[in-house]
């Protein structure tokens, strides 16, 4: 592992706005300034572009609306790879929607993550002339000086490697990661003229064509997993259900141990009985996770240096929804915070929003290592196989109603005994195979998919970083 040092006056700390004293912070901005310094004379902080920059607003569940309205509330979810996606929208009711009119976004407006996925943003084109668009306060919306910045650059430039590890650096926060708009104001910028930024924009566009066209044919894995499922006849067809009256008694609720008595966990429990899937074939049994999987009690590595490298995964490191792991660059000896190891477990899964599909294969031959929200399992080999439990947690059951299980009002989580409690077909082996196959088999060709669009916008990083450092000299 590569030794960082860094040798700084204690009077520099000062032009630190939270008088920050980390190592990998300082390098970082001394490796980024002397990049940015390749492509132009001058170095400018973001702050000298920007006419706004204003955060969203909060909103409580009495604002939303039962059905759709014109009032979408957008939340960090509804940002994916630098485009807005109206995943799962929160539709806000009418009184709440004209009270927010105010900070609704507009064309052009440059929309930033904050907490969570920190530095995800995306462009506003205005395409939906009938939506209100407002924003959650984990969000922020920026408009910049159009005679000096390109706002299309901007975005290209956010999302490159270089920028996205100043995000990293400057993020806070133990479980849920944090931004200050300090540090967006604070951002280096090169001091290029918009010509040439137009320049950029135009070498750009042939990619961002062909990267569009493969994310054309890429198909969500819970399609994959309800098409697979449906055709073995384990399950029916996926139908989000959007209202549902409730009726119990309260002697329903000795039956689970934390005796809770909110309305979606009694949903959970009382109307569907505690299963995944339901009007399932009768000759397959079903069984609770816990009787083919278990929660392991690995090691917990305390903050601080460690003994050994390891290699550390974040929620960040993992893409939601696929079980796919996106980082392995994080080789540590030094961690600012608790860690679960991995050890010789089968798979891991987020016990925080598990409606966002965290659950990854362990390999135990590389030495991983994550956040203490990550739950480690063991899968009894005699009677499920591995990558059928993943497919069962990336369901489309599992990402809807693992969420009317969840508790904590700030961070959402699943407990790790509601999760194996929950109740699922299992069929035998042989059938197990024969879907995984078939599930496996589109999930190859999504991946092989996204390593071209991971190419495809590595080439995109490089146009930025490399064709900028000619500063005055014409674009070939």
């Amino acid at each position: 592992m590569e030794l960082i040092y860094q040798s700084k006056n204690l009077s520099q700390l000062s032009y630190d706005p939270f008088l920050r004293t980390d190592v990998d912070y300082y390098w970082l901005m001394d490796k980024l300034r002397s990049e940015i310094g390749r492509t132009s004379d001058t170095i400018k902080n973001l702050r000298e572009f920007i006419i706004e920059l204003e955060t969203g607003k909060p909103i409580e569940k009495t604002d939303y609306a039962d059905d759709e309205t014109r009032y979408i509330h957008l939340v960090v979810r509804n940002i994916d790879k630098s485009k807005l996606r109206l995943i799962d929208p929160i539709y806000l009711i009418e009184e709440k929607g004209k009270e927010l009119s105010d900070y609704s976004i507009e064309k052009d407006d440059i929309i930033l993550a904050i907490s969570s996925s920190v530095g995800e943003c995306f462009i506003y084109k205005g395409d939906f002339e009938d939506i209100q668009f407002t924003l959650s306060h984990y969000l922020v919306k920026i408009k910049v000086d159009k005679s000096l910045i390109n706002p299309y650059f901007l975005v290209y430039y956010l999302n490159t490697s270089m920028i996205k590890n100043y995000f990293r650096a400057t993020e806070t926060g133990k479980t849920q990661k944090n931004l200050s708009k300090e540090y967006i104001k604070k951002l280096p910028f090169p001091d290029i003229d918009v010509h040439k930024q137009n320049q950029i924009i135009e070498k750009i566009r042939p990619l961002e064509k062909e990267i569009k066209n493969y994310e054309n044919q890429l198909k969500p894995l819970q399609n994959m997993i309800d098409r697979v499922l449906i055709d073995y006849n384990i399950k029916n067809k996926y139908r989000e259900s959007f209202f549902e009256v409730l009726s119990t008694s309260f002697s329903n609720i000795n039956n689970q141990i934390f005796l809770r008595c909110g309305a979606q966990y009694r949903a959970f429990w009382d109307i569907h009985n505690g299963l995944l899937f339901e009007e399932t074939n009768k000759d397959i049994p079903i069984m609770r996770l816990s009787d083919f999987m278990k929660l392991m009690n690995t090691k917990t590595l305390k903050k601080g240096i460690l003994e050994d490298e390891y290699i550390l995964i974040e929620l960040e490191d993992i893409e939601a929804g696929t079980g796919r792991i996106i980082n392995e660059d994080k080789v540590v000896n030094e961690i600012g915070s608790d860690k679960v190891c991995f050890e010789d477990c089968d798979l891991v899964t987020s016990k925080i929003d598990p409606y966002l599909g965290y659950t990854i294969l362990n390999d135990p031959e590389k030495i991983y290592i994550g956040t203490t929200e990550l739950l480690p399992f063991r899968v009894n080999k005699d009677r499920a196989r591995t990558e059928y439990v993943k497919y069962i947690l990336l369901s489309y059951e599992y990402l809807a109603k693992s969420s009317l299980l969840m508790y904590g009002k700030r961070h959402p989580r699943i407990h790790p005994l509601d999760l194996l409690n929950i109740k699922t077909p299992c069929p035998d082996l042989g059938t197990q195979d024969k879907l995984i196959e078939e599930i496996k088999a589109q999930e190859d060709r999504n991946n092989e998919l996204k390593n071209q669009i991971e190419k495809l916008r590595k080439e995109i990083d490089e146009i930025i970083w490399k064709t900028i450092i000619n500063k005055g000299e014409e674009m070939r």
